[in-house]
C-alpha cells in the first residue's frame, strides 16, 4: 500500500489533487503510517506532498509532536522560516524531553532573529552525552554567527568581493585557459565549495568567536568526506586541510560561493553550509588581497558548459590526463572530444557519492590518507603543459596545486564530469542524459 501511494503522490502536478489525496491518506492510515509515508516523500524530493500529508496529519492529530515537528522542517525546506517556528515550538511543547525538537525549537528561533529567546530555549534543553552537549554549543554559537553576519552583511561582502578582486566571467576564463594552453604556462582554476569552507581560518579572533561552530562544521564535513571511522588527527588530515587556504592562494583563477547562493544557505538557515561559504568569502574580503589572483563564480564550471565555451578547448587538445573514480570517463572523454591520448588517475569514490553506487568502485583503499600520497607524489613531476582534468573534490585543491608547481595546467571541473557521464548528482543535471 505504502508503494503505490507513494508512487500516486510522487506523480500529482496540481496541488488542489495533490491535497485532497493527502486528505484520503490522512483518513484511511493511522498516524504513523502517514506519518512515515510523508518523511519519505521527503526525503525523496517530494516536498509539497511531505507538506500536504503533514499539514492534514497536524489538522487530524494536533497533539501528535513528530507531525509539528517534521512539518516545523518542511517549511524550513520550503524557506518559510516564520512559519516554521509556531510548529518547532509545538512539537518540543508535546515532547519537551526531545533533545532534537529543542535543539530545532532554538534553531528556529535564532533563523528568525529571535536572539534571546533562542538563547533561552537552548537553556532549557538538557543534553545527555557529550556529542549533545557539543551540538547545543555549536547551535548557540550558530545564533551568534546569525546575529553578527545577517543575511544582508554577507550579500554585501559578496558582493564587494567584485570590486576588491579583478571578477571574471566564463567568456575571460575561457580566455585564460586557451592562453595558458597555448604558452604552456602552468595554471590552476580552483573551484571551492562548503566542503572546503569548512576548514578556512577567517582570522584567530573569528576561529575564537564561533570555536564550537566551527569544531561542528569541520567534524561533519570530515565524517562525511572520510567516513566515521578516520581519525582525522592522527592520519594528518587536520592538518592538511588548515593549510587549505594557502594551496588554494596559488591558483590562478578561484570559484568562490556567488550571492544566490548565499542567499538560499541563509533562506534556509543552514547551520552546516552557510558559514563555510561565508568562510571563504569572508577570508578573501577581511585579509589583504591575494596578488596575481582572480575570482569568478564557484559554477564556472557549468556556466562554460552551457556557454559552449568548454567544449573548443579541450577538442583541440593532443592529450589530457584525467583524475576521476568514473571508471567510464576516459572513453567518454575520447567518445565527445576525440581524443586519444587520456591518461587516467583513478582515485576512489567517496562514501558521500549515492549517484556512484553502480560504477566500480575502490574499497580496498580510502582516498585518504593511502589513494592521497601516491597521487600527490605521481604529479610531482614535470608536466610541461599538460592539461588536466579533475574531479576529486577537496583533495583535488590539492591535487591542482601540485600539478601548477610542476608546470602542468589544472582544470577543477569537480561535478562536471558526472553530467558527462549523465549522472544526476546535482540539481540541474537532468539535461545532460539528454545531450
Amino acid at each position: 500500500m505504502h508503494d503505490t501511494n507513494i508512487k500516486r503522490l510522487a506523480d500529482l502536478k496540481e496541488f488542489d489533487v495533490l491535497r485532497d489525496a493527502a486528505e484520503a491518506l490522512c483518513s484511511h492510515n493511522d498516524d504513523g503510517e502517514t506519518l512515515e509515508v510523508a518523511v519519505f516523500c521527503k526525503i525523496s524530493g517530494h516536498t509539497d506532498a511531505a507538506r500536504a500529508l503533514l499539514e492534514h496529519l497536524v489538522k487530524k492529530a494536533p497533539t501528535y509532536a513528530a507531525a509539528h515537528y517534521e512539518l516545523a522542517v518542511i517549511y524550513r525546506d520550503l524557506k518559510r522560516l516564520l512559519e516554521a517556528v509556531p510548529h518547532a515550538r509545538r512539537a518540543y511543547e508535546l515532547a519537551t524531553n526531545s533533545f532534537r525538537f529543542g535543539v530545532f525549537y532554538a534553531h528556529m528561533l535564532f533563523a528568525n532573529g529571535a536572539w534571546d529567546e533562542g538563547r533561552q530555549q537552548l537553556s532549557r534543553v538538557q543534553a545527555e552525552n557529550d556529542e549533545e552537549t557539543a551540538e547545543l554549543l555549536a547551535m548557540g554559537d550558530f545564533g551568534d554567527y546569525l546575529r553578527d553576519f545577517p543575511r544582508n552583511r554577507a550579500l554585501f561582502i559578496t558582493q564587494e568581493l567584485r570590486s576588491k578582486y579583478y571578477w571574471m566571467n566564463a567568456r575571460e576564463v575561457a580566455k585564460d585557459i586557451e592562453q595558458a594552453i597555448i604558452q604552456k604556462r602552468p595554471f590552476s582554476l580552483i573551484r571551492l565549495g562548503d566542503g572546503d569552507g569548512a576548514h578556512f581560518r577567517v582570522s584567530e579572533e573569528n576561529e575564537k568567536s564561533y570555536p564550537h561552530l566551527h569544531k561542528a562544521t569541520r567534524s561533519a564535513h570530515t565524517k562525511f568526506l572520510l567516513g566515521v571511522d578516520v581519525d582525522p588527527v592522527f592520519t594528518g588530515y587536520t592538518g592538511l586541510t588548515s593549510k587549505l587556504a594557502e594551496y588554494v592562494c596559488e591558483a590562478d583563477i578561484l570559484g568562490i560561493a556567488y550571492p544566490s547562493w548565499i542567499a538560499h544557505e541563509y533562506d534556509i538557515a543552514s547551520p552546516i553550509t552557510l558559514n563555510c561559504l561565508m568562510n571563504i568569502n569572508r577570508f578573501f574580503y577581511e585579509n589583504d588581497r591575494v596578488p596575481n589572483l582572480s575570482l569568478c563564480d564557484q559554477l564556472i564550471h557549468i556556466q562554460l558548459h552551457d556557454q559552449k565555451l568548454l567544449e573548443p578547448i579541450v577538442k583541440r587538445l593532443p592529450a589530457v590526463t584525467v583524475i576521476s573514480c568514473l571508471d567510464g570517463l576516459p572513453g567518454r572523454i575520447r567518445e565527445m572530444f576525440g581524443i586519444e591520448d587520456v591518461e587516467f588517475i583513478k582515485i576512489p569514490s567517496e562514501t558521500y557519492a549515492p549517484h556512484l553506487y553502480g560504477e566500480t568502485r575502490l574499497r580496498q583503499s580510502a582516498h585518504y590518507p593511502h589513494v592521497f600520497w601516491p597521487t600527490i607524489q605521481r604529479l610531482s613531476a614535470p608536466h610541461e603543459g599538460r592539461v588536466f582534468l579533475i574531479a576529486a573534490g577537496t583533495f583535488g585543491k590539492y591535487y591542482a596545486s601540485i600539478i601548477k608547481r610542476h608546470g602542468g595546467i589544472a582544470l577543477d571541473l569537480g561535478s562536471l564530469v558526472d553530467g558527462w557521464m549523465r549522472l544526476v548528482s546535482r540539481p540541474g543535471y537532468e539535461a545532460f542524459a539528454t545531450e
